[in-house]
């Protein structure tokens, strides 16, 4: 018999040797790189998976742990040569016409210079002001407008995925598929997504205006920022006898598994027939959540396993029994915005036969990452390992393949919000659908 897994260890180190074999040659260039180019075009779209609580890290260790060069023994195998790049700094004091940023925006530029010459999207650094917002994020309260976005490529521009609820983009009549072009009069195409989602939160009861893109349409609104506490779900009991539990897990920030678990105890009061657990549109988050998450649905046992660069593996394993009745039926909707934790989770219950998916092929992020708090209040992010799933299918770079396909779905129309339509939304209609067969069946 073959073992799989030495399979999936041999595919962790390639991909992690594609990367490193690259770096020497391109380190100092990379460097000086920076000095020119002060922002540099990296970041991911999607979520990303905590590995490990953050942690102060010195300069030293941090470029340690970019080339794999720190030791047991607390030292640095190998020495980095900065005199070219010290030389290139003092022929610019030296001669440069204009002013040199400060020494903060040079080392922030620097570490943003390598980190985009390794290939790999994901890792990054995150200045402190955009630190700051990944905070309130994960907490779950901010300033702003109300929205889930996402950034596409294609416009160059931040893209409407939901609009919350009541929310003061609500209220101004934002919808899915709506494209912020520029905020107070920047282009989004010179912000970026972190600088967009900057501009756009602030203190409560001030104004920020945004000129929006809807189809070949443009325009331009005025919303008033609000005190933003970020749903973590959504529910309703929805179908021709209102007996389907649906709920939409926003995110995997740290209240994701208790909110879930209250919802599912609330559905499995009501006598629900089949859940519908919608995570379109839902990049990610913390990695004990989705592990925790993925027990509420399916039970204990094996959820993701990670495998890292030196071969190592961990397995993480729900501990507890499911909170939904193993005999209702359970549906999964994915969508191309569906990243990271949200691929675990639905590869996980994929993989063991308890839900059902139904959508679009999902993002494709089985990669972790570890995040470092440096001296200066900014973050940087780094890939340390890979996740497969309990089948030992890794989905990096590919995503999940739904049991159910679903067309995309055109800019403005609903992806299934608090109050879902079932009959305008072809995913609900999809899944509603499949469990009436279910019952046909039984």
């Amino acid at each position: 018999m073959i073992d799989e897994k030495p399979r999936a260890v041999q595919a962790t180190r390639r991909f992690f040797a594609f990367r490193t074999s690259r770096w020497t040659w391109r380190r100092s260039l990379a460097l000086m790189l920076a000095l020119s180019v002060l922002s540099a075009a990296v970041g991911g779209a999607g979520g990303y998976l905590y590995g490990q609580t953050q942690t102060a890290v010195t300069a030293d260790r941090m470029w340690a742990s970019l080339t794999g060069l720190w030791s047991d023994t607390g030292q640095i195998g190998r020495t980095a040569d900065f005199a070219v790049l010290e030389e290139a700094i003092a022929v610019l004091e030296d001669v440069f016409i204009g002013e040199l940023p400060g020494d903060d925006v040079l080392n922030q530029a620097a570490i943003e210079g390598v980190l985009a010459n390794l290939d790999d999207r994901y890792t990054l650094l995150l200045r402190p002001e955009q630190a700051a917002l990944e905070a309130s994020d994960t907490s779950g309260q901010f300033g702003g407008i109300g929205s889930m976005v996402e950034w596409s490529e294609e416009d160059l521009a931040v893209r409407i995925t939901e609009p919350f609820p009541g929310s003061p983009a609500a209220e101004a009549g934002l919808v899915t598929g709506d494209l912020v072009i520029a905020v107070d009069g920047e282009p989004v195409a010179e912000l970026g997504m972190s600088g967009t989602i900057s501009k756009v939160r602030g203190p409560v009861d001030t104004a920020v205006r945004l000129d929006i893109r809807r189809g070949a349409e443009e325009f331009e609104l005025t919303i008033i920022r609000a005190t933003i506490d970020m749903p973590t779900t959504s529910h309703e009991l929805i179908g021709p006898d209102a007996d389907i539990g649906y709920v939409r897990l926003h995110t995997f920030n740290a209240l994701a598994a208790d909110k879930l678990g209250d919802v599912i105890k609330g559905f499995e009061s009501a006598d629900v027939t089949g859940l519908i657990l919608d995570l379109r549109g839902n990049g990610g988050g913390l990695l004990d959540e989705s592990v925790e998450v993925a027990g509420l649905l399916a039970g204990r046992g094996l959820v993701v396993r990670q495998i890292y660069s030196d071969g190592r593996e961990e397995d993480h394993r729900a501990q507890h029994r499911a909170v939904l009745d193993r005999d209702t039926p359970l549906v999964v909707l994915v969508n191309r915005s569906s990243a990271s934790a949200s691929e675990l989770v639905a590869g996980a219950l994929q993989d063991n036969g308890r839900a059902v998916l139904i959508g679009e092929p999902t993002l494709g992020k089985g990669s972790v990452q570890v995040t470092r708090m440096l001296a200066d209040e900014s973050q940087i992010r780094v890939t340390n390992s890979l996740w497969f799933t309990p089948k030992d299918r890794s989905i990096n770079g590919e995503g999940l393949v739904p049991d159910v396909l679903i067309e995309r779905m055109e800019p403005g129309e609903a992806p299934g919000v608090a109050d879902p339509d079932e009959d305008a939304d072809p995913y609900i209609e999809a899944a509603l659908r499949h469990l009436s067969d279910l019952r046909t069946e039984g």
